[in-house]
């Protein structure tokens, strides 16, 4: 089914009432998307539910030429990233995951809302995210279909153009640029004294997380 057929049927799924589950949204919304996009969810080369990571698995890993994940997506049920508390630990438990592997492009979903984050880049994890879309505004949806047909399109995605990607000549705003990317995205580990009481709350806790899951 062609990504835009697809994204209204979607439209009409969400506003339906019936997605009450995490497997209903992935079922019903993540995973027809995905197939819209080129990623067959029946070829394990594609990619690969319940994808393990040391003792714990994230919900879909979207694979490379070489078997590798490149797309990380955690899934929730339909409105659950609408409060922030549960929107906030869902993206610590993403990064937390993208810490143990070499995944450049995350993605966060409820099915209404998808947020993309990119691992390596300037700033707290909330601040790497580039780009929010949200599928139950129909008046969206053709910006949408592009905008996962550029970063989320298996082509896209080896080839490495998702990350490449120019700033959108759309409405549609971006926090910082895709060429201010830091080479090397883990916390540092060897603060002073004097540093560490400069930190703001958000870099601490930053800090503090990588510190306590760095051995899991």
């Amino acid at each position: 089914m062609e990504l835009e057929e697809r994204l209204a049927k979607v439209h009409k799924e969400l506003s339906s009432g019936n997605l009450r589950l995490e497997t209903n949204v992935q079922v019903k919304v993540v995973r027809p998307i995905l197939r819209s996009l080129g990623w067959d969810d029946a070829d394990s080369s594609h990619m690969r539910a319940e994808f393990r990571i040391g003792k714990r698995k994230v919900d879909e890993a979207l694979l490379g030429e070489f078997g590798g994940p490149v797309v990380f997506i955690e899934a929730k049920r339909k409105g659950h990233l609408q409060d922030r508390a549960r929107h906030d630990k869902a993206v610590r438990q993403l990064f937390r995951y993208a810490r143990h592997r070499e995944v450049p492009i995350l993605l966060l979903t409820d099915g209404e809302t998808w947020d993309f984050y990119l691992r390596r880049a300037p700033g707290s994890s909330a601040e790497r995210r580039f780009l929010r879309l949200v599928l139950t505004e129909s008046v969206g949806l053709e910006e949408a279909e592009l905008e996962l047909r550029t970063f989320l399109g298996r082509d896209a995605v080896l080839e490495g153009d998702a990350l490449r990607a120019d700033e959108p000549t759309g409405a549609m705003e971006r926090p910082y640029s895709y060429g201010a990317l830091f080479p090397e995205d883990l916390p540092r580990t060897d603060y002073a004294r004097e540093e560490l009481e400069r930190l703001t709350d958000t870099e601490m806790a930053e800090v503090i997380e990588w510190w306590s899951v760095s051995n899991w």
